[in-house]
């Protein structure tokens, strides 16, 4: 179990792993458009996966999945940055800190390139990369990830 968090936030940090899980696999196949017959099966078998709750058995697949994303979207499309952040997730979710941070780390990157540095995607990954260090007893950087995703979400236009 990680340190640093108790019970009951790890029960809604497992929570809102689900919850998100799931939203990824309303919003992928608008992500897959013009992907190949191999990306769309891996992507409906990684999908399958974890709605049936295989996480661990859905990172190889994951893995895959951005695999066959560089090689058909490129190294810096922001499409490979939601697919290494929902990977990314998935270990965080898991409790492997390790693995999470530089898929964390580079779909940062590629969002920041591709999208600017105040898009809301940026916020999302800020935001999950923070709970990340939460997790792991890294408040100070994690409250530095909350205050940048904070200042984008302000700007962002208010539902009516």
């Amino acid at each position: 179990m990680r340190t640093g968090i108790s019970v009951r936030e790890d029960a809604l940090t497992r929570s809102r792993w689900i919850a998100y899980f799931l939203v990824a696999l309303l919003l992928g196949p608008a992500a897959t458009l013009g992907q190949s017959a191999e990306f769309l099966q891996a992507y409906d078998r990684y999908s399958e996966m974890i709605a049936e709750g295989r996480y661990q058995e859905a990172i190889p697949v994951a893995a895959g999945i951005i695999e066959l994303g560089e090689s058909e979207l490129g190294p810096s499309h922001p499409n490979l940055a939601a697919m290494l952040n929902n990977l990314a997730g998935l270990h965080d979710a898991l409790g492997h800190a390790t693995e999470a941070e530089p898929l964390y780390q580079r779909a940062l990157a590629i969002q920041e390139n591709a999208l600017g540095l105040e898009h809301p995607d940026v916020a999302t990954n800020l935001e999950n990369y923070a709970a990340l260090f939460r997790a792991t007893g890294r408040s100070a950087e994690a409250a530095e990830m909350d205050a940048r995703a904070k200042a984008i979400r302000m700007k962002q236009p208010k539902d009516i």
